[in-house]
């Protein structure tokens, strides 16, 4: 893979940015934290569903949180506490828009 401007390590896993706004994450995917749809580790990086115009990404212990171009904060992974920000608390295997935080 070419194109990388950013990375960031999480507990277990890790995620990349790429110029073309896509991320990819590999690691652990216990909680859903990789974005691709499932729970499975992944030894090689797969795509973030979903997600385009990615500018800024952080990974956390199990969960995961991308800022797009257009101010809108996405997060996926374990929901406990209520950490993915969408007013639940379950695991979300794929990207949900953060609650209250629109862009614009």
């Amino acid at each position: 893979m070419s194109g990388m401007v950013s990375v960031s390590a999480g507990y277990a896993h890790s995620l990349a940015l790429k110029s073309d706004g896509t991320l990819w994450a590999w690691g652990s995917g216990y909680d859903g934290q990789l974005g691709n749809g499932g729970m499975n580790d992944s030894r090689n990086p797969v795509k973030v569903s979903g997600l385009t115009g990615v500018v800024a990404m952080s990974a956390s212990r199990l969960h995961s949180l991308a800022l797009r171009s257009d101010e809108t904060v996405w997060a996926w992974g374990s929901g406990d506490s209520g950490r993915l920000g969408d007013g639940f608390t379950v695991r979300r295997v794929t990207p949900v828009q953060v609650v209250g935080l629109n862009g614009g």
